[in-house]
């Protein structure tokens, strides 16, 4: 997911831009390190290069990049549930509990789709 950054004006302007900006501003070798090991916890406005990670803006990107992540996983998980329910179409049996393993991995599916319409 490539890092957006927002001018002070809302313009969206590009890493490489965030780059040229960070080029343009005085700041040490120690905080351009911290910069390029993770640029989403800063911000340049007027010419100075601001720490955002205890600000809500920062909150927002975790939170929306921790919500990408999940969905990543529920979609692999239900492509891996999927091919385990092909397998209980070709080769018939039931759980030790009288379920069958076609209806066993349905509703697992189920229930992650249902997270992945919550997660929006």
């Amino acid at each position: 997911m490539p890092y957006v950054q927002f001018d002070n004006t809302g313009k969206i302007i590009s890493t490489t831009e965030f780059q040229t900006s960070l080029d343009e501003i005085e700041i040490t070798n120690e905080e351009r390190e911290s910069v390029n090991l993770n640029q989403e916890k800063y911000k340049i406005e007027n010419n100075l290069l601001l720490d955002i990670s205890d600000t809500e803006e920062y909150a927002n990107l975790q939170n929306q990049k921790q919500k990408e992540r999940r969905k990543k996983i529920l979609l692999d998980e239900i492509d891996n549930l999927d091919k385990k329910r092909i397998r209980a179409l070709c080769e018939p049996s039931q759980r030790v509990d009288g379920q069958s393993w076609i209806e066993y991995y349905t509703l697992q599916i189920q229930e992650k789709r249902i997270e992945l319409v919550q997660l929006g």
